[in-house]
């Protein structure tokens, strides 16, 4: 009997592990829309990929490497007649932001779209890249200053309007490692960006507790 409920812990225990592994990552998530979106990003050699992942009904999501809107470089994710789109910009000011002259961003079509539920675009940007109004922007695991934004009219010919709330902004490090995502699946920190750790926590406990006591009564 003893040796029966320590391999029903062994195996609890082992389900555990595989619950928390590549399932929840933390992420940089902004509430300026009706239900928010959250940025995600790992890295390579070379480059970052972000993933944006927001509620089907946003009509554009943004988030810009900068303090403030007088010296930001955007990257503004949205759905254009279907199709999945990304465009890099350089913000001056509270008007809508230009395209950049040397446009640092590649679309990763496969991990972006309407998947499961959210819109998500996923893009490739270089670490190294020229410089925003004379200030550098690289990606280099250090402490960024980042400004979120984002609205529900849908972009039409390139055009946003502007965002529904005064933006939002935070100091992270974009390239955490808990903040990165698999390629292919949708992260769940993604459902409820204003509360997704406790949401998170509470139905991993639940669902964990009821897996535990199925174990026992086995």
């Amino acid at each position: 009997m003893k040796n029966m409920l320590s391999d029903k812990l062994k195996s609890f225990f082992t389900l555990l592990s595989l619950t928390f592994t590549g399932v929840v990552s933390q992420a940089f998530c902004s509430t300026d829309s009706s239900e928010g979106f959250c940025v995600y990003s790992k890295e390579n050699a070379q480059n970052v990929e972000f993933m944006m992942v927001g509620p089907t009904n946003i009509g554009w999501m943004a988030f810009g490497l900068g303090k403030s809107m007088s010296d930001a470089e955007m990257f503004i994710g949205y759905m254009d007649e279907g199709n999945a789109t990304v465009s890099h910009r350089i913000s001056t000011g509270y008007q809508l932001p230009t395209v950049s002259a040397t446009p640092s961003v590649t679309l990763v079509p496969a991990s972006s779209g309407l998947k499961e539920g959210k819109t998500v675009i996923t893009f490739s940007v270089p670490k190294s890249r020229p410089m925003v109004n004379g200030h550098a922007n690289p990606l280099d695991g250090t402490s960024t200053s980042l400004i979120f934004a984002s609205g529900n009219s849908k972009v039409t010919s390139g055009s946003f309007s502007q965002h529904d709330k005064a933006h939002s902004s935070v100091s992270a490090n974009l390239l955490a490692a808990s903040s990165s995502f698999t390629e292919g699946q949708v992260p769940i920190a993604a459902e409820k960006p204003k509360s997704s750790s406790t949401t998170i926590s509470m139905n991993l406990s639940l669902l964990l507790v009821f897996v535990f006591f199925k174990i026992l009564n086995y």
